[in-house]
């Protein structure tokens, strides 16, 4: 084997020298183009992420403003129709207290005598006794006392029965009242048929068509409660 001069040694050192160089250049760049790809790749996952996350974010928001305004809606809807009702409850109230103001009428007309028999037939009627205790205002007695003979008849005509009617006349209905009469079995049972009590009881039967005729109810504002707009 032949020597190597200094010249050719020098060669070959640099000729790997820069191989090596080569190398590590070539190496150092594929690491980079790798590093920069994972970098990329990281950086589009992060962004999906959060996009992913703004997204969610931006639809539960949207959902929760969603139901506050339902919500809203809702109440303030609820408010109206509380208002409407109150305010019908109101004008029934007023239309009531008027028709009983008309209550004092009745007593001066020539029709109450008539009245008052009929309220007379009708107490008898429900209770179906041998003895009634009968009490009327202290202005009434007269013509109470002149319905007993026609309103028993009446009463036997419908039960078949004979009852005997005692007139109390010692413990009066208040002159607040505005008629009628009253009838008591003993102590144990009263039935009130004046004239308040059978306007209170006409008026409550009466009651879905008033509001049917006062404020249109089943003809199309009811359409009003039945819906949201």
């Amino acid at each position: 084997m032949s020597g190597l001069t200094d010249a050719e040694v020098g060669k070959q050192i640099n000729h790997m020298v820069a191989f090596i160089e080569k190398e590590g250049l070539e190496k150092a760049e594929e690491i980079d183009t790798k590093a920069e790809e994972e970098f990329n790749i990281e950086k589009v996952r992060l962004v999906q992420t959060e996009k992913k996350a703004i997204m969610k974010l931006t639809e539960r928001k949207t959902k929760q403003a969603e139901v506050d305004k339902k919500i809203a809606k809702s109440s303030q809807l609820n408010a109206a129709r509380l208002k409407i009702l109150q305010m019908q409850d109101q004008h029934l109230t007023d239309v009531f207290a008027k028709t009983s103001q008309q209550l004092n009428n009745v007593a001066t007309t020539p029709e109450y005598a008539n009245l008052c028999e009929q309220l007379l037939v009708q107490g008898l009627v429900a209770l179906i006794e041998d003895k009634v205790e009968i009490r009327c205002r202290k202005g009434d007695i007269g013509v109470v006392k002149k319905c007993f003979p026609s309103a028993q008849k009446s009463y036997t005509e419908h039960t078949g029965k004979k009852v005997t009617l005692t007139l109390n006349e010692k413990d009066y209905l208040p002159d607040t009242c505005c008629g009628g009469v009253e009838l008591r079995v003993g102590d144990s049972y009263r039935m009130s048929n004046t004239l308040e009590n059978r306007l209170e009881l006409a008026f409550d039967k009466i009651l879905p068509a008033v509001r049917n005729i006062l404020f249109g109810i089943g003809t199309g504002s009811r359409a009003f409660f039945d819906k949201e707009a």
